[in-house]
């Protein structure tokens, strides 16, 4: 390892026992004298007015040297400022500005500049838990302690490793309470996710399935989770795409999203059996789901519900809405999508059309035709000759 690389994967080390700030400390006092913030997910309200209360009574000035690590580039740091004020009397900071836009849903202007993609830094701790969402896509890492993150209903216990993907739009709340909870926060511009992630992923991964049905605005799950086991790694990584964020140095952007991908790219390889969704109409994710789509995909020429009944041990019904639940789409709607996939890939490495409709299960080479036509708008001849002449 490079030594500069070794000196990042030491710091990424290191936040697994980061110290309390001052700050810290300070919002811990708060937290004390005011715990009735603490016992409830509080509102853009409550949120707006405890934090008024507490710039009215930190005489103080906080410096920057005061909060390392805390995320502090692009537009964050400016919204600070506008947020903060001079008292009339001179005794520091107060809150002059009305901070439920901040809380009720912030747009990706107030956490990047132009140029940026990616935000990192670390959640404070003793904050309030409220409830929030934003345009962006944000990540969760946890370093050490046990952060939750509180969804609809569901209270997510993050244990050191534990890494959740939250896409816009979700209304969440984080509670950091505790002296030894280090929590990282990565957020992503919706454009650079889909760009620089999802398109890295191959069509036929089932993950890339999960992703973009679940995470994409409108996907209706609410998070994706992996528990990692506080693989050095992809600390490092982190660490390291933090480090490029804050150096804003040629290419350091690039660098930085680079880096994303690869960590994500990581994730997916070493954790993809970790991997759970949201609850959706009551249904809560179980590891086993991963094995089933993907049994689905690699038999889709043949595979039936009754299959998947027998197989899995649940009823035809249940089969039915765990497909629905985790795909967004039918049994048969899945199956003939993956099989047109095949399909494509099939007629483009050059093997004739009788023996691609063999292959896929189709009884004859006509209904081939018809389903391929169907899904792709026009004949596997065309398709060829259309993607040859790209």
């Amino acid at each position: 390892m490079f030594p500069r690389f070794s000196l990042l994967a030491d710091k990424a080390a290191e936040l697994r026992n980061y110290p309390m700030l001052p700050l810290e400390e300070k919002l811990k006092s708060f937290s004390l004298r005011r715990p009735e913030m603490f016992n409830h997910i509080v509102t853009p309200d409550e949120a707006t007015e405890y934090i008024r209360w507490m710039a009215a009574e930190y005489t103080g000035s906080a410096s920057r040297d005061e909060v390392p690590f805390i995320m502090d580039g692009g537009n964050v740091s400016s919204v600070a400022d506008t947020l903060l004020g001079e008292s009339p009397s001179g005794r520091g900071k107060i809150i002059s500005t009305d901070l439920k836009k901040i809380f009720n849903n912030p747009s990706e202007a107030d956490y990047f500049t132009d140029s940026q993609s990616i935000s990192v830094g670390r959640f404070l701790r003793y904050m309030p838990a409220f409830a929030n969402s934003s345009e962006v896509f944000e990540l969760f890492y946890s370093f050490s302690g046990v952060p939750r993150v509180y969804i609809g209903d569901e209270s997510i216990e993050l244990s050191p490793g534990s890494l959740i993907l939250i896409p816009p739009g979700t209304i969440k709340a984080i509670s950091c309470a505790m002296d030894d909870a280090v929590l990282v926060n990565v957020m992503l511009r919706a454009t650079t996710f889909s760009e620089v992630f999802l398109q890295a992923l191959s069509d036929e991964s089932i993950m890339s399935l999960f992703f973009r049905q679940a995470l994409e605005p409108g996907g209706g799950t609410d998070y994706i989770m992996f528990d990692t086991s506080r693989d050095t790694d992809m600390e490092f990584l982190l660490y390291a795409i933090y480090s490029q964020y804050k150096s804003r140095s040629t290419y350091s952007e690039k660098l930085a999203e680079s880096m994303m991908n690869t960590f994500f790219l990581l994730l997916l390889q070493r954790y993809e059996e970790t991997a759970k969704l949201a609850k959706r109409n009551g249904l809560s994710w179980k590891p086993g789901f991963t094995d089933m789509l993907r049994y689905i995909q690699d038999n889709c020429e043949s595979v039936t519900v009754e299959n998947l009944a027998d197989r899995y041990g649940y009823s035809k019904r249940q089969i039915i809405r765990i497909v629905q639940s985790c795909t967004g789409e039918g049994l048969s709607e899945l199956t003939v999508r993956f099989k047109m996939e095949k399909a494509g890939k099939l007629v483009l490495s050059g093997i004739s059309t009788e023996n691609a409709a063999a292959r896929l299960g189709y009884a004859s080479v006509p209904s081939f035709i018809r389903a391929f036509s169907s899904y792709y708008g026009c004949t596997p001849t065309k398709y060829r000759k259309n993607v040859t002449l790209r």
